[in-house]
């Protein structure tokens, strides 16, 4: 997934800090931090401070390697955050490697800082990238979080974690309890960071009693279950969760089989086996394993498990529980979401629903009642967009509201949304991703296949208001907890007799319950948590 987000959204690395290659470091006095002391970049034109590629953790190489991140050992010299730091080792499927960086980089737990000012105390925001726990970077340009750090007078930090075979597979089944928690090795770097923050982040003009985590598709579910975590709010107080899921996450046997298989297939019989190979030997390793899988079974192969330490239980039923009652949450979805895999699978536009890993648990009945609301609801749409359409329901917009059912009688203080604006392409929709580059307004540099020709007066004219209304609702957020834009809409709280939901589209609206009858077919189906 994280491929085509950035086939379609991939902006040019120089871009990325906010200003040109080559500047030199900031005449501050370094920044006293549990990793050292650190200097960072001159100001930009708005004021924008940027911190990058600041390690938040040892590397986890050689013996390190599968076992739970630790603190870094302060540097002596003075850190130099003025360039990314690389990205985690992960498949790669593109020609980006040059401005993308290295793909086999295991040393690669870093993180970045974008500040108005190093004074005061101000919101924080923690990005989570996505890319299904297998691609993706914080040093990707569409993430830079300058234009939402001036938009709201927030800090922005985004952060790396480690992907794939390397975060997400469960090592336990050959080298016994000591890597009991590999299968969350990626969530474990990512409350590492959030703990950096917390130690570190007043000195860059921050305030750790009120952090938001916000994060899109596996980095959206990755946040679902952190609140699943004991005492989540130790880390963080609110969580924006765009298009991800509470029910993305499989239990400790389905784990241990693709684990199993994977090192069968391999021929790994050892720790010894394991650890002797090159970042590159278990890339292939993981994409062989892969190999035999469909595409959305190849995607969901790596989300975080119910490993009987970190996560007890799914963390829909411990949200349930009251488990993250503390946390405030603002959640949504695109309406679309499924129909991103038409830029890069052209078969997907012949899709049918047994195509769609969740749709296969449903019985025939259940299957052709939703063909025959949807196709009627879409008179003009392919028969695989439709089928692509019940599949992005089923795997976002419901699980979205029953995470929020969930946390509402613990936590009134539950948003929704639905992303409406549709890409440039018409067959798309509204895709998965398409409010990346709104929520972070990093939209001016060009055509985009989501937004258009942003070199056109009046395509600009027409996203810059959106852009600026999104920053405003995501940053009083984390600011108060209540989403609020000057001037634009109130934005109420959600609830299961209104079910009053904001549509970002053209316009932005509150609607109650969008597309009722779709929503109430789902009702009563277990969507969620591969056992």
């Amino acid at each position: 997934m994280s491929a085509l987000i950035r086939n379609a959204c991939l902006l040019l690395l120089a871009m990325a800090t906010g200003g040109m290659p080559g500047l030199a470091v900031a005449a501050d006095a370094p920044i006293n931090t549990t990793s050292g002391r650190v200097v960072g970049l001159p100001p930009d034109g708005a004021g924008i401070r940027a911190f990058l590629g600041i390690p938040y953790a040892e590397p986890p190489t050689g013996r390190r390697r599968f076992l739970p991140p630790r603190p870094p050992k302060p540097s002596s010299k003075i850190l130099h955050a003025v360039k990314f730091g690389s990205a985690s080792a992960q498949r790669q499927e593109n020609e980006e490697a040059e401005e993308y960086g290295d793909f086999f980089d295991e040393n690669s737990l870093s993180l970045n800082v974008w500040t108005p000012a190093l004074t005061g105390h101000r919101p924080v925001m923690v990005w989570i990238h996505g890319g299904g726990n297998t691609q993706g970077a914080s040093r990707e340009a569409q993430y830079n979080g300058a234009r939402l750090a001036a938009r709201g007078d927030v800090v922005v930090v985004s952060l790396n974690y480690r992907l794939g075979i390397f975060g997400f597979v469960d090592v336990s089944v050959i080298g016994g309890p000591r890597y009991r928690q590999s299968s969350n090795d990626g969530l474990l770097d990512q409350l590492m960071a959030l703990e950096w923050v917390q130690r570190n982040i007043a000195a860059f003009g921050g305030e750790p009693h009120n952090v938001t985590v916000f994060g899109n598709s596996a980095g959206a579910s990755d946040i679902s279950a952190l609140l699943g975590v004991q005492t989540p709010e130790r880390y963080f107080h609110r969580a924006i969760i765009q298009s991800g899921f509470a029910s993305a996450t499989k239990s400790r046997a389905i784990a241990e089989q693709f684990s199993r298989s994977m090192f069968s297939q391999a021929h790994v019989e050892s720790m010894k086996d394991l650890l002797g190979k090159s970042p590159k030997e278990l890339l292939m390793m993981q994409a062989a394993a892969l190999k035999p899988l469909p595409e959305l079974d190849s995607d969901l192969s790596f989300q975080p498990t119910v490993d009987g330490a970190l996560l007890r239980d799914f963390p829909l039923a411990l949200i349930r529980g009251g488990n993250a009652r503390h946390v405030d949450l603002l959640l949504g979805y695109t309406v679309n979401e499924l129909r991103l895999y038409l830029l890069y699978t052209p078969e997907w536009a012949n899709a049918k629903l047994t195509d769609i890993p969740v749709l296969r648990n449903l019985t025939e009945g259940k299957r052709r009642a939703l063909w025959d609301e949807y196709r009627r609801a879409r008179p003009r749409m392919s028969d695989g967009q439709v089928a692509l359409d019940i599949g992005s329901d089923c795997l976002f917009r419901v699980s979205a509201i029953r995470m929020a059912e969930a946390q509402l009688p613990h936590n009134k203080n539950v948003f929704i949304y639905q992303f409406a604006w549709k890409a440039s392409r018409p067959d798309l929709g509204a895709p998965h991703a398409i409010e990346l580059p709104i929520v972070f307004g990093n939209v001016g540099f060009g055509h985009s296949i989501f937004l258009g020709n942003m070199d056109d007066p009046l395509t600009r004219s027409a996203v810059e208001p959106l852009v600026s209304e999104v920053q405003e609702y995501w940053t009083s957020f984390a600011r108060s907890g209540r989403p609020a834009a000057h001037a634009g809409t109130d934005w109420p709280r959600y609830d299961v007799s209104s079910r009053r939901t904001m549509v970002f589209d053209r316009t932005v609206e509150v609607v109650s319950d969008p597309a009722s009858t779709e929503r109430t077919l789902f009702d009563g189906e277990a969507l969620g948590g591969r056992q």
